[in-house]
């Protein structure tokens, strides 16, 4: 197996020549059970049809003594992994290595990448069959009490001995007879893995199927909640590089700034001005003018020759078109032919990465974790194919890459930069014949040289360098040959064949498929990598989208930690001081809009009025991870308004909060919710006579609990009874006592409010009373599930009749698991026939408080951001963006008096807030207007702690093309009726002019309300704001897509719908 290592990846040379090891042949892998020869076997039949593959794979125009070299692996047994070269001409010819530099562009579109997920979902080994697993080296003496240890813990059976990886040890080239890295097993006490005699050997990398999956409602899973430690983690990162730069200067003498750094890159005297003087023949001067004039073309995007004679440039300074031309044909010279040992640009880039790793690269003794990112970087350039044929020095040794954006050709630089400064540390230009894997392999070996100098420590050469990179690009070959150095990986990756999780994707295989339309959740997956234990985690946001990570120094048994992290820098400076008082902390999650201007004793003015209103600030901004986890299980404009809508059916006649249920769904158009005082009453056939019970909800309960199991012939003929009163009296009913019985017969209040219409819910109520009615045996009655509720009701009442049962699979009738309609009526007529469940139900119902239901229900279920469509998440990114040209709009408006009533002198921008008296109350206002108090009594003797300031709250909303409530359209024809609104001077003022229409309105207007603000949830929304702030006023601002204001409308709230809407 070390005569496969060396030949195929070099891991670890340890300074003894591969050819060498080639021709020594230290061990064979002919088998596991065989012990090792005295040479080289002959290719397994895995390796013999890869070998085959990569010789019909190499593009025809090389010569042909360029394919076979003396070790007969071309020239990839000097550079250590085998990879076939691409085809540039040919997508198909392409190897996996090279191919993700074509497919693993972060910039290409979701539409591309998952039409090529869909093209290798049935080459799971490809990549591994191209570039094999890097062998990690297992090496232990006999006798050698280091390498063993007798273990009595873990998952290992007592006295047990296990010989495990010693990284102490010099491991190179031995090979310990069924002892590799594939044999070994994960001890989560020790973490360790260790070699177990007998254990079955892994195959590769893992399978989908070949990791330990973890799932969010695991018994073991364990959470830790912490605030910005990945900015901690990097700040100190951050820190430690700059020191270490400014030490590297001060050492070389070079000045501690920009200029300093730059004159030592790029300067007559730098290795840099130096290499392409020397090369090029040319004075430093000549090479200065020449890349000055290069860059400043490019900067304009002009080629030299129009600057040249463009009349306002003075171009005395720069190089002309003639030289220019002549440059770059002494460039294009310089190796071509063999006249020189290298081409011009690997001078270039060898003189750039050599003053890289002096200057930026940190090398050890440091109390961090370097973290370097990787990244291709594609140079596009549109050579002809027929080029490249006739010259094979056209490209000069680079390896041509096919791309899949427009402008697909050119040619690849693998980059590696640090992930804290963002510092250069290595970029290397992919040769011919190279892999992906090939050059990051020559990256690492030139950054950390002096590592990989010391024999037997290759595999701890990278030890305690992170190395990230995003999704597109990592594969296979990079991730092994990472962990195979002792490097640790991170980063975010694609829907892979390996990787254990998937979504959306038409064919998952054995993969685990995470359901995106379900809440914010962590799955996880553990897996064998060399000697790594692999993580991979699978995020769900909660809104419709998954994330797919790994992570190599995950431990399967720590704790998974959730981290709060703040959407602007500047705020995670002061959040966890504790130097700052109550006053200075709520005062900084306000922030003042781009322009705004104000004087000290303004200033000071304005923050006693923030500081005096009463609310708590609880979120620095919002729309971040904090705030949507914040907003959760409690009183929100979006969870307020759907308990309101659910409560009102409910709240009885005689009920307190009555009158303050009717105030706000009077001032918010949603009275049909309430039930009617008079509707179990009422003349004619729903009048009650003494000792009957009224015709509503109640009555419906007490009829269906009387059909179910338990029922008499006796219990049969009151049910008709009930039923037939209710039969009659159907058509007088109002549409909120229709809906209480139709929720009581078991339809969600969702449906029945937004789906059924009034003929509907008539409908449903007699095809259940005729049921009763038209029963003559109490042996065959049946209650019509399928006729009255859909599929989703269904569920929703199997899981509240039977939720347990339904969980352990011992539900009555055949079927334990029903998952569709017929299926799930099915299972209910088998509970209304059984006793226990009837009894069950008597003892939920002896609690049961359909009010408080109906309100947490509405809580609960807008607590969840639902996930949104691509275009609705579009126009949600356009109104985010639009926000502040309306305010700031909005506010120059103010300035000139085009704002009746309104002289705004600063608009601030905050998070959540949290109403002090009510702390499940919690608001996130657009933004605070703030305005000079006016009002000649605010003086008053008796009152020192006056307020010179007033503000009011700000709703801002972005009408876009969709045909829905709130379209470009809709708001075109509300503006008109604003301007029929307004005074005739002030419409003269705006109309035509494009200005934006201002209009003030009392919350007493009701049917003016409803007409500028159709949209209920809107109503209840500006509400909302005004309570939780403690204000009487809301100004809600309506634009268009291109950041105009439109209309706005300045609702200003009387006490008592302020007071019923909190009680």
């Amino acid at each position: 197996m070390d005569w496969l290592r060396s030949s195929v990846f070099g891991v670890g040379g340890g300074g003894i020549d591969q050819q060498q090891q080639l021709q020594n042949g230290v061990a064979a892998d002919a088998g596991e059970d065989e012990p090792a020869s005295s040479g080289p076997p002959s290719p397994s039949p895995r390796l013999r049809k890869r070998s085959k593959r990569d010789n019909d794979g190499v593009n025809n125009n090389y010569d042909e003594e360029d394919n076979d070299d003396e070790s007969g692996n071309n020239e990839d047994a000097a550079t250590g992994i085998v990879g076939r070269r691409i085809n540039f001409g040919s997508r198909d010819n392409t190897s996996d290595d090279d191919d993700s530099n074509k497919s693993s562009s972060s910039d290409r579109s979701e539409e591309e990448e998952e039409e090529e997920e869909e093209e290798e979902e049935d080459v799971l080994n490809t990549t591994v069959d191209t570039v094999e697993n890097p062998i990690v080296e297992d090496a232990t003496n006999e006798g050698d009490d280091d390498c063993s240890e007798r273990v009595g813990h873990g998952g290992a059976s007592g006295g047990e001995e296990r010989v495990y990886v010693n990284d102490d040890a010099e491991r190179e080239h031995v090979q310990m007879e069924r002892q590799h890295w594939r044999d070994m097993e994960w001890d989560p006490d020790a973490l360790k893995f260790f070699y177990k005699p007998g254990f079955d050997a892994q195959d590769g990398i893992p399978t989908a199927e070949g990791y330990d999956i973890i799932k969010p409602t695991h018994a073991g899973m364990q959470v830790r909640l912490v605030f910005n430690l990945s900015r901690d983690i990097i700040m100190a990162c951050y820190e430690g590089e700059v020191n270490h730069l400014y030490e590297t200067l001060e050492n070389l003498g070079i000045p501690k700034t920009i200029e300093g750094v730059g004159e030592h890159l790029f300067g007559a005297k730098s290795r840099f001005v130096q290499t392409l003087a020397r090369r090029l023949k040319k004075d430093e001067r000549d090479v200065h003018k020449f890349l000055a004039t290069f860059f400043f073309a490019a900067e304009l995007g002009l080629p030299s020759k129009r600057l040249e004679q463009h009349p306002n440039i003075k171009f005395d300074k720069y190089m002309d078109q003639q030289d220019l031309n002549s440059f770059w044909r002494d460039i294009a010279s310089i190796g071509k032919g063999g006249g020189e040992p290298t081409y011009l640009w690997q001078s270039v880039e060898d003189s750039l990465n050599a003053d890289c790793r002096d200057l930026f690269l940190t090398v050890g003794g440091h109390k961090y974790k370097l973290r370097v990112a990787l990244d291709d970087d594609k140079v596009h350039f549109q050579f002809s194919s027929i080029s490249v044929i006739k010259d094979r020095n056209f490209l000069c040794g680079l390896s041509p890459q096919q791309h899949i954006k427009a402008n697909p050709r050119g040619v690849t630089i693998d980059s590696a930069v640090s992930a804290a400064t963002g510092f250069p540390l290595c970029f290397r230009a992919r040769r011919e014949g190279f892999s992906s894997v090939q050059n990051y392999e020559a990256m690492l070996r030139y950054m950390f040289q002096y590592k990989f100098s010391v024999p037997g420590a290759a595999a701890l050469a990278l030890n305690d360098i992170i190395f990230c990179s995003d999704r597109g690009y990592w594969q296979v070959g990079i991730i092994l040959l990472i962990l195979s150095f002792g490097g640790s990986v991170f980063g975010t990756l694609m829907r892979k064949e390996w990787v254990p999780f998937t979504y959306d994707q038409r064919r998952p295989g054995q993969r685990l498929v995470i359901e995106t339309k379900y809440g914010r959740n962590i799955f996880l997956a553990f897996g064998r990598w060399c000697r790594n234990m692999l993580k991979i985690m699978a995020f769900r946001n909660g809104t419709g989208g998954v994330s797919l990570a790994m992570d190599s120094d995950g431990i399967e048994t720590a704790p998974q930690i959730w981290e709060f992290c703040f959407k602007d820098n500047g705020d995670a400076k002061w959040y966890n001081s504790n130097q700052l008082t109550k006053q200075q902390r709520k005062l900084k999650t306000f922030h003042s809009i781009d322009g705004i201007v104000t004087s000290e004793k303004e200033q000071s003015d304005i923050d006693h009025h923030l500081y005096m209103l009463p609310v708590t600030m609880v979120t620095c901004q919002d729309m971040d991870f904090s705030w949507a986890t914040l907003r959760k299980y409690s009183f929100t404009s979006s969870s307020s308004e759907a308990a309101i809508r659910n409560a009102a059916p409910h709240v009885p006649p005689d009920e307190n909060v009555r009158p303050a249920y009717e105030a706000v769904l009077k001032y918010a158009s949603l009275t049909k919710h309430l039930s009617d005082s008079d509707d179990s009453i009422s003349v004619g056939s729903n009048s009650v006579d003494d000792g009957e019970s009224p015709i509503d909800a109640s009555l419906v309960t007490k009829v269906v609990k009387s059909m179910r199991a338990g029922r008499t012939q006796e219990t049969l003929v009151d049910s008709k009874k009930d039923a037939q009163r209710i039969l009659d009296s159907v058509e007088g009913l109002s549409s909120a006592a229709l809906s209480t019985m139709l929720m009581a017969l078991g339809i969600r209040p969702d449906r029945v409010t937004n789906s059924l219409s009034e003929a509907e819910k008539k409908k449903k109520l007699k095809v259940w009373a005729k049921s009763i009615t038209m029963c003559t045996s109490v042996e065959n009655y049946k209650f019509p599930y399928q006729k009255i509720l859909n599929a989703k009701d269904l569920e929703v009442m199997l899981v509240t009749r039977a939720g347990d049962a339904l969980a352990k699979r011992q539900l009555p009738g055949p079927v334990q698991n029903p998952t569709k309609a017929d299926l799930r009526a099915e299972a209910l007529q088998h509970i209304d026939n059984d006793p226990s469940f009837q009894q069950s139900a008597n003892e939920r119902d002896a609690t049961h408080n359909p009010l408080m239901n109906a309100v947490l229900t509405g809580i609960v279920k807008r607590g969840f951001l639902q996930p949104l469509s691509k275009d609705e998440k579009k126009e949600a990114r356009l109104g985010h963006q639009n926000e502040s040209l309306y305010l700031a709009q909005y506010y120059e408006d103010s300035k000139k008096g085009r704002v009746p009533g309104i002289n705004i002198c600063d608009i601030k921008r905050a998070g959540m807030a949290m109403h002090d008296d009510r702390h499940y109350v919690r608001d996130s206002a657009d933004a605070i207007a703030i305005e000079h108090n006016t009002d000649e009594n605010i003086m008053d003797d008796d009152e020192f702690d006056f307020d010179l300031m007033i503000s009011h709250t700000v709703e801002c909303k972005c009408r876009a093309q969709r045909e829905w409530n709130g379209s470009l359209r809709q708001a075109k024809s509300i503006l008109r009726k604003v301007l029929d609104e307004m005074e005739p001077a002030a419409r003269v003022a705006v109309h035509g002019k494009g200005e934006a229409a201002y209009l003030n309105i009392s919350s007493t207007q009701h049917e003016l309300i409803e007409s500028l603000i159709p949209n209920k949830s809107e109503r209840i929304q500006i509400l909302h704001h005004a309570f939780t702030y403690g204000l009487n006023k809301t100004a809600f601002l309506v634009g268009g897509p291109e950041g105009n204001l439109m209309y706005g409308l300045i609702i200003t709230f009387e006490d008592e719908l302020l007071t019923a809407y909190g009680d």
